[in-house]
């Protein structure tokens, strides 16, 4: 019960049948317009049990995938903490050390003043309800909307200092990814407060397939959230195939999303708790954001350096 509310922590250490994990750190360095992700994580299936880290890094668009032992993959619940080798993820920040022939990622970075999701009893997390329903086929996790982070990252020996950046945490478990789906996540809009995640996914339960949405916006403090288990609706329309717009209602507010992504690169992705399928992920694509309450404008903000996904939609 206890892990609903902590969606951070491991879930699949008593878990036999096939399963994965991953979390997702995302981070951007603003001024050289570099963005940056990172995913730890671990796959159980005996055809291939591992542990591994993702990396993805744009606009040089380089993505890598870092295998190792699943012996070496190990969590703490207090502090949380997920360590795979000498790589080490918290709450607080990162250390990693990656390298792959030629290429090398190193990463010293701390965070702070990280923006949780607001919840209740019964919305946990960012599933609100569904979190207590067994055997998801994905279950989502929202850990950080927005934080800032402070280090050093060098890139094939290309060194950046990080000051007061901005971040996000986010994480995914269960056996497989929906096979239709939209992610799309921002905090760097032209008002600072401002951080926006928001996903569409085809869910399969129990034989039955239902399409569900879930959209977080915090600005100025005040957090707006659509899904659809507090009853927003929402209605897509594919503009064209890099550009989605997502108009969505929840009793006085309408809020309008345009997402647009120009470059994406192939990560893996979980099929039955193997990672071997791939999706399409950019990390410098934009969104635009129009929030009304009844007929008044409460804001129309425009961001960049956002992560985007269309997969299947």
């Amino acid at each position: 019960m206890k892990k609903h509310f902590y969606p951070e922590w491991y879930h699949g250490e008593h878990k036999k049948k096939s399963f994965f994990e991953g979390w997702y750190f995302k981070h951007v360095i603003d001024q050289q317009s570099i963005s940056f992700a990172l995913i730890p994580g671990i796959s159980n299936d005996p055809l291939d049990a591992h542990a591994f880290i993702q990396l993805i890094i744009t606009p040089m668009m380089i993505t890598k995938y870092f295998r190792y032992n699943i012996d070496s993959f190990s969590t703490t619940q207090n502090p949380f903490k997920v360590m795979i080798d000498q790589n080490q993820f918290s709450l607080e920040g990162i250390q990693v050390n990656l390298a792959e022939d030629d290429f090398v990622f190193e990463a010293n970075l701390t965070y702070s003043n990280r923006t949780p999701i607001q919840t209740s009893l019964m919305m946990p997390n960012i599933m609100g309800p569904f979190s207590f329903l067994p055997n998801m086929e994905c279950n989502h996790g929202v850990i950080s909307m927005s934080h800032y982070v402070d280090g050093v990252v060098t890139i094939n020996k290309q060194t950046y200092h990080l000051n007061q950046e901005k971040g996000y945490i986010e994480k995914d478990w269960g056996v497989s990814f929906p096979k239709k789906y939209i992610w799309l996540q921002c905090n760097h809009f032209n008002d600072s407060t401002t951080s926006f995640m928001g996903s569409i996914a085809v869910i399969p339960y129990f034989g039955f397939t239902f399409e569900g949405h879930i959209f977080n916006i915090v600005h100025q403090g005040i957090e707006y959230r659509f899904a659809t288990y507090n009853g927003s609706k929402f209605k897509l329309d594919y503009v064209n195939p890099k550009t989605r717009i997502i108009e969505i209602r929840k009793g006085r507010y309408r809020c309008v999303v345009k997402a647009y992504i120009e470059k994406t690169g192939s990560l893996k992705s979980p099929r039955h708790g193997l990672m071997q399928e791939m999706i399409k992920e950019g990390l410098e694509g934009s969104i635009q954001v129009t929030l009304y309450e009844k007929e008044t404008l409460v804001f129309d903000l425009i961001g960049n350096n956002a992560g985007v996904e269309f997969t299947g939609y």
